[in-house]
């Protein structure tokens, strides 16, 4: 018994070690659940660790012809978060890339706090961070593409560090819906 104590011992105190493990598990990562995408969807929400989350609104058609998408990241009080990569780009379902979006408009605003503040942000920012003095903080980008888009496209924006480790950010599967005449987010 004495040879196999100092192991108990170990193991007993690996315990509460193991219930501080990452509880964080990512929902679908990929949008799309069905093969052809059939399902119109008015917008989709991501969850990441720390109560942070992504939000992917219905594109808009421009009159030129492109179409902007729009992603907002909700980041909470005093939570911190970047990005591993700068820029967007669609891709090919699954596939390569079709083109790398002109950013329009970046702002950051916060709702709840008491100056209900909205700034307008001349570039991607390096670092999110929910403002101290309000319950979330959010930053909104719109995303313009004007190449040709092809009938049904990805949108996978970067993944996020958030408190020293990376995680992915679902992909949003966007298509052209006939019957309405105009792309929308499916699954």
């Amino acid at each position: 018994m004495r040879s196999i104590a100092p192991l108990i011992f170990t193991l007993i105190s690996l315990l509460p070690l193991a219930a501080c493990e990452d509880a964080y598990h990512p929902e679908n990562l990929y949008l799309a659940t069905t093969a052809d995408c059939a399902n119109w969807v008015d917008s989709s929400r991501f969850l990441l660790p720390d109560a942070i989350s992504v939000l992917a609104g219905a594109p808009d058609a421009v009159g030129d012809g492109s179409l902007d998408l729009n992603l907002s990241y909700f980041m909470p009080r005093s939570v911190q978060a970047q990005f591993t990569k700068y820029g967007f780009s669609i891709t090919q379902p699954h596939g390569a890339a079709i083109a790398r979006a002109k950013i329009v408009a970046i702002d950051r605003r916060a709702p709840t706090g008491p100056d209900k503040k909205l700034e307008y942000l001349d570039k991607q920012p390096t670092l999110f961070r929910g403002d101290a003095d309000a319950e979330q903080t959010i930053f909104r980008f719109r995303l313009r593409f004007s190449a040709p888009l092809p009938e049904r496209f990805d949108l996978t924006p970067a993944p996020m560090i958030v408190g020293g480790k990376t995680y992915p950010v679902r992909t949003f599967t966007y298509r052209l819906f006939k019957d309405r005449q105009a792309y929308g987010l499916c699954s």
